[in-house]
């Protein structure tokens, strides 16, 4: 990968394009760490395009992430959190499965996650046309709220087909800071509400 750092808009493009974009989403306050990130990248994707919420006019909060994605020039994405590293990139590339989001999700995590909604921060790749065909069934029904900004992921796997794969990664020792999105005092009430909106759009959708 050529490394640069070239702002555009508030994408910073750290590399040429190819077949696989990297689309990262980040507070802007952890560039050392993000740093490492971008290394271990390197040689698997072809680009890397970040969308920091420190630089951009209006934080968009997790939503960011598609913005990343959506500046891509690539079929296919791969995405994870500003706060893991991913020991082996290219074992969770080489699950990519076309229509389907194939997300590294260990298997301690399955259980609270059966029902379609799935985490990507632990790295998780797709076709970069299922954002978007996932949040325009979403924004059929809901508008683009505060809640649709923190739970876009919830909604991106929600609404899409998904599949699991299991590749080690380490957190950063700042991912359980207060600062973290899950670690919000309301995080459990805004995942219950996203969910409620999800399974009424997919009951208006079976029975429509």
């Amino acid at each position: 990968m050529n490394e640069k750092n070239e702002e555009v808009g508030m994408l910073a493009d750290v590399s040429g394009a190819d077949m696989v974009t990297a689309a990262i989403v980040t507070r802007g306050d952890q560039n050392a760490f993000l740093s490492g990130i971008y290394e271990g990248l390197s040689q698997w994707v072809d680009a890397v395009k970040v969308w920091d919420n420190s630089k951009a006019p209006a934080d968009l909060k997790v939503f960011g992430r598609y913005v990343a994605a959506a500046g891509a020039d690539t079929p296919v994405i791969y995405t994870q959190d500003d706060d893991v590293l991913v020991s082996l990139p290219e074992a969770v590339l080489s699950g990519y499965k076309p229509g389907r989001i194939v997300c590294n999700m260990p298997a301690e995590y399955r259980p609270h996650y059966s029902d379609g909604v799935a985490l990507v921060g632990f790295g998780c790749v797709f076709d970069a046309d299922l954002p978007r065909l996932a949040f325009d069934r979403y924004l059929k029904y809901y508008p683009m709220d505060a809640l649709f900004l923190v739970e876009c992921d919830r909604i991106f796997t929600g609404l899409s087909k998904v599949e699991f794969t299991e590749v080690p990664f380490q957190h950063a020792d700042f991912a359980i800071s207060r600062e973290r999105l899950w670690r919000r005092p309301n995080h459990f009430a805004d995942l219950h509400e996203i969910r409620r909106r999800i399974y009424e759009i997919q009951a208006k959708e079976n029975h429509g």
